[in-house]
């Protein structure tokens, strides 16, 4: 079991943590959208406990990264458990990319077979957040400087989180937004559209009100209830773990790990979907303006969802869940 808080303590945020469960299940990188006090930074720190453990070569490769960066220490000598680094958003583009006079990995490579968590992606510079577009295609960062080249694996699950504008309340029910349209464009405008098309889910969470997070507002009987319901981590690793199963099985000797990396005719091989399915995906991709990488990542999203299930065939079903996520993007504004 990875370390971190458990979900049982987030309480009312059940799809979130669905979008957790397929975030972490085919290594999609996700973007967690919301209003202050929402919960979106504690989703986020759960995020390790549904994680599936490190086989021995992640741990070799892990440690040897860590090494390299001189981040091991006396007490963990060993990285047995996925990283999950946090910069501040005061991060410089060396630090998190790499280099120096002594070429060290950076938060990047850091984060390699783990989740790299950005909270509240808009507070960072522009020029840093632009540092991760190439890296999240290739899995791989090279730095050049004139001291010599080095290339660092850096194969991570990006999480970021996000005010809607900068005083946070833009869209909001129960408070009201000071920020002139403006301001919002600017705030959010922080985040490129390129940047944004390498987000395979979004989802906005709303704050839960304050007397049904301490079920003032129900009887013995329906707290009950409701804790029963609560989706808490070890019920999410297991379906975490059937997802990866599946995906274990498929790409035996196709050089993937994850569904996340399907691409060109592995994407065609590994994702057969009922003609309705086809359908729906072209369809409604032409409709929201798609471009090429976002109706792949529409698929491959549609496919995990479709490996938590355990079924062979991507349906209907998965294919508009995936969609949902994609629709959240354009209808946060965050664009």
């Amino acid at each position: 079991m990875e370390k971190g808080p458990d979900y049982r303590e987030v309480i009312g945020q059940e799809g979130a943590k669905r979008a957790m469960v397929i975030a972490a299940a085919g290594f999609h990188n996700l973007l967690l959208t919301g209003v202050p006090g929402s919960g979106k930074s504690l989703l986020a720190r759960c995020l390790p406990s549904i994680l599936p453990p490190m086989d021995q070569e992640e741990i070799f490769q892990a440690t040897k990264i860590h090494s390299v960066a001189g981040a091991l220490t006396r007490e963990e000598p060993i990285v047995r458990h996925r990283p999950f680094r946090m910069p501040h958003h005061t991060v410089s583009p060396t630090a998190l990319t790499g280099g120096g006079r002594k070429m060290k990995p950076g938060e990047l490579s850091l984060a390699h077979l783990g989740v790299l968590f950005l909270d509240e992606m808009p507070e960072f510079p522009r020029e840093v957040l632009e540092t991760l577009r190439q890296p999240l295609e290739d899995g791989v960062i090279r730095i050049h400087r004139l001291a010599g080249s080095v290339t660092y694996p850096c194969r991570f699950l990006l999480l970021g989180s996000s005010n809607p504008c900068r005083c946070g309340y833009h869209g909001s029910s129960d408070h009201h937004c000071t920020c002139t349209p403006a301001q919002i464009k600017s705030y959010q405008d922080r985040i490129s559209g390129p940047l944004l098309d390498r987000m395979d889910l979004t989802i906005r969470i709303s704050a839960v009100p304050l007397t049904e997070a301490l079920g003032l507002d129900q009887g013995l009987h329906q707290r009950a209830s409701r804790r029963e319901t609560r989706m808490e981590s070890e019920e999410m690793r297991n379906l975490v773990l059937r997802g990866r199963k599946k995906q274990k099985a498929r790409f035996s000797g196709a050089g993937l790990t994850f569904n996340s990396q399907l691409d060109g005719e592995l994407l065609e091989r590994f994702c057969p979907m009922e003609k309705q399915a086809r359908s729906l995906s072209l369809e409604a991709s032409e409709g929201m303006g798609l471009s090429m990488r976002g109706y792949k990542k529409i698929v491959r999203v549609a496919r995990t969802i479709a490996d938590l299930e355990e079924e062979e065939i991507i349906r209907v079903s998965h294919v508009a869940e995936a969609l949902q996520y994609r629709d959240q993007q354009e209808r946060t504004g965050i664009r």
